[in-house]
């Protein structure tokens, strides 16, 4: 149904989102390929496609959901928005647990030489650096909380709440 000439925008949209969530996969493999080194393996090709396949694999069956879920009246805008956000949110929980399981000799990192004959320190730091730059471009309409800067009301409460503990302590 969806690739009816009627429905074309949301056929764009679903092909779209299969090269966004490559992306996001990709920058995953980077991210274990970049801990793998700066852990001082040598071998980065398993650790890069063990990613590759969880990555696909979390993707996989809500991606599915989600096309199918897709309605001639559904606001492309929108949908755009929640998949992109629910794979960064996604893949990002996968790259915390590749991260945290790479152990202390990747956060020390290595000086490595990459393809093109340059020597580089990489670190976990770094490699979570490069991961989130290159899932935040594949991803770029993902939601993100907004941030939220104290208001008065804020201030007064925690000013509120000091005060009560202070009460308190002297009872």
């Amino acid at each position: 149904m969806l690739f009816r000439s009627a429905h074309r925008e949301l056929a764009t949209l679903a092909a779209d989102m299969v090269v966004a969530s490559e992306g996001a996969v990709a920058a995953l493999r980077g991210l274990a390929a970049n801990l793998a080194q700066a852990a001082g393996e040598w071998e980065t090709e398993g650790p890069r496609e063990r990613a590759g396949e969880a990555g696909y694999a979390a993707l996989d069956q809500r991606f599915r959901r989600w096309v199918a879920a897709l309605l001639p009246d559904s606001d492309p805008e929108a949908c755009l928005v929640e998949w992109h956000t629910h794979a960064l949110r996604t893949i990002n929980a996968i790259g915390a647990d590749l991260v945290r399981a790479a152990g202390q000799p990747a956060w020390v990192g290595r000086v490595v030489t990459t393809g093109a004959g340059v020597k580089r320190h990489v670190d976990a730091s770094l490699a979570t650096a490069w991961f989130r730059a290159a899932l935040g471009s594949s991803l770029p309409q993902a939601a993100t909380p907004p941030t939220r800067r104290p208001t008065e009301t804020d201030t007064h409460q925690s000013t509120n709440h000091s005060v009560s503990a202070e009460a308190r302590t002297e009872e």
